[in-house]
């Protein structure tokens, strides 16, 4: 407000500004570790609030902004931190072309799920978002429930997920109509590879949530399954991606054959 700049209805801006959602941020991250020569990638570099706390704690941050206009304002704030290097540009297009050992940031609603996809796909060991709570529940319901989809189906696969502290709107400015709540994501080791064809194939499914799912996977990949009474919406993400896999491995037999 101070700035004299509008936030933008169209990008999502919502500024963070409560001082406990931003010291759980800087605590997250450092406790998941953020020490090593990888970056953490933060989303939304707004007025560089939260960047410059998390420079206290990590060893290098790659802080994105698309709006140049709050750019321009952050450039000054984190003037003079060596290990921050700022980026103007789109959060999705650095993400794919960017190696990170972690992520943070306030996620417009826009963006969630192709970002969501974009870090599952990654070599991320971790993330940390903050996201309007009811995206949040729907990413923890369990199989079988109305809230149960992809989104929640292709992060359970690759990440162990717990949630944080909520937010209630006056944690933002300008505030929005809804509360939020902090995601934290923890990559499962092994690492599960998760593949575009994967969350293709999550999508595709869950578009025919209620069908049996040897019907809505003949509809998806042209491949017959054994007959089963279960639907796509009770099944687990384990049990999704052993069926992915098992399609996937007999599509390339078929091939070299």
């Amino acid at each position: 407000r101070e700035a004299g700049i509008k936030p933008s209805k169209r990008l999502g801006q919502h500024f963070t500004i409560d001082p406990k959602l931003i010291e759980e941020l800087g605590r997250l991250a450092g406790s998941l570790g953020c020490l090593s020569e990888e970056p953490v990638i933060e989303v939304g570099t707004g007025f560089g609030i939260v960047t410059r706390y998390l420079a206290t704690l990590c060893s290098r941050i790659i802080t994105i902004e698309i709006d140049e206009r709050i750019y321009n304002i952050a450039k000054k704030t984190l003037e003079g931190l060596n290990n921050v290097d700022m980026i103007l540009g789109d959060a999705l297009e650095v993400l794919e072309s960017t190696n990170f050992v972690g992520v943070v940031g306030t996620i417009p609603y826009s963006i969630t799920g192709p970002l969501l996809g974009t870090i599952a796909r990654s070599n991320a060991k971790w993330a940390v978002l903050v996201l309007q709570k009811d995206v949040v529940d729907r990413i923890k319901s369990p199989p079988g429930t109305k809230s149960y989809g992809s989104i929640g189906v292709m992060l359970n696969i690759a990440f162990n997920i717990d949630s944080g502290n909520i937010y209630s709107p006056q944690s933002f400015y300008p505030e929005p109509a809804v509360f939020s709540q902090t995601l934290i994501l923890r990559r499962k080791e092994p690492k599960v590879e998760v593949e575009k064809g994967l969350e293709e194939f999550i999508k595709c499914i869950f578009s025919q949530r209620k069908r049996l799912v040897h019907k809505a996977i003949e509809n998806c990949t042209g491949v017959e399954i054994q007959r089963t009474d279960t639907r796509v919406f009770q099944m687990t993400p384990e049990e999704i991606y052993k069926i992915y896999n098992k399609i996937k491995k007999e599509k390339q037999s078929r091939t070299r054959a």
